[in-house]
């Protein structure tokens, strides 16, 4: 081998000088992030988010979300790197508009880790919604990281699940809303969905979800809970409903009644008063007990429809009052302009 020139050497020097800067830099990255293995720190996800987490401190209100959903480690960081905001309807619309008739955005999460917004809630029936909202949309950060093959064997288990359960109307409507609206991520959604609203599920998937949450049965808990705030006063609503149906049609079939016991009261009436005129007082005395009775009958039947529409009209109230506060409830999950529960 000919020997080096002077110049070759420099080089040489050089280029192994930067290989120990490459190695100390990278004993840097494995003392700063406290000992991770070297893939992870190869993996992009763990450098991106040791530069974003470095000068990043969490609101105290944000960290009590966390805490209350019981977020693990892995969970907390994948929500404290899309830093949530939890904001008033007009940034918040602003952050997730929501162009979906008839449906009500309450949370966002932007693709690529570039942000997690929530509605402020602050409606007392709703106690717990913002909570399960930021572990929902935590869960869509979670989804994005999976590998391929994890996702489809995920994917394969969820779907599995979610068409030889029942799951109850209420998340069948709300899968149907993304079917027609996020065609394209609808296994995204399901997602979050089940590990943030269904109680009972498969061990492999309850084990799936451990990654994220120490317990995840407290938020299905609390989505339980204030969902239970819009149900049950639709429930109460319809049930009203039927029963005004059923109270309408007995008042006016006793209407009818009453009609045809006036027809004949007052025929009997006319017959006493013939007979009082034409002085045949046995005969109208014979017919007078017989009056009275019928008289009592129908100022009983009376009472009774009197009564029937007393309760019909308190009904009423008690639909109104329930469509007030269903409409408040709505109100304080409405932030968009107009009147359009999806996240």
């Amino acid at each position: 081998m000919p020997p080096k020139t002077n110049d070759q050497l420099s080089k040489a020097k050089v280029k192994n000088k930067t290989k120990r800067n490459l190695s100390l830099i990278l004993v840097f990255l494995l003392l700063v992030l406290g000992g991770e293995t070297l893939v992870n720190v190869i993996n992009p996800y763990a450098i991106r988010d040791w530069w974003i987490l470095l000068n990043y401190k969490p609101p105290i209100a944000v960290v009590s979300l966390a805490n209350q959903d019981t977020m693990t480690a892995y969970g907390k960081k994948l929500f404290y790197v899309n830093k949530p905001l939890i904001e008033d309807k007009t940034s918040f619309f602003k952050a997730c508009p929501n162009s979906s008739s008839g449906s009500y955005v309450i949370g966002c999460y932007h693709q690529g880790d570039n942000g997690i917004f929530l509605l402020s809630v602050n409606q007392p029936q709703l106690k717990g919604i913002v909570q399960v909202t930021a572990a929902y949309e935590m869960l869509h950060a979670g989804y994005a990281r999976l590998s391929s093959k994890i996702k489809a064997n995920i994917n394969a288990q969820m779907w599995n699940f979610y068409n030889s359960h029942s799951l109850g109307h209420q998340i069948r409507s709300q899968m149907a809303t993304y079917r027609a609206t996020e065609p394209n991520a609808l296994s995204d959604e399901l997602y979050s969905v089940l590990g943030t609203e269904v109680a009972d599920l498969p061990s492999s998937l309850s084990k799936h979800y451990l990654m994220y949450f120490a317990n995840r049965e407290k938020i299905v808990s609390m989505y339980t809970t204030y969902e239970a705030a819009f149900t049950e006063r639709i429930t109460q609503i319809k049930q009203d409903q039927n029963q005004l149906t059923l109270l309408n049609q007995q008042i006016n079939n006793g209407r009818s009644q009453l009609a045809n016991m006036q027809s004949g009261l007052n025929a009997q009436l006319q017959s006493l008063n013939a007979l009082k005129a034409s002085g045949n007082y046995i005969a109208y005395n014979n017919l007078v007990n017989s009056y009275n009775d019928r008289v009592a009958s129908y100022n009983a039947y009376a009472s009774n429809i009197r009564t029937d529409i007393s309760e019909y009209n308190q009904l009423v109230s008690q639909i109104n009052n329930l469509a007030v506060e269903q409409n408040q409830l709505v109100s304080a999950i409405d932030s968009s302009p107009k009147l359009t529960t999806t996240r």
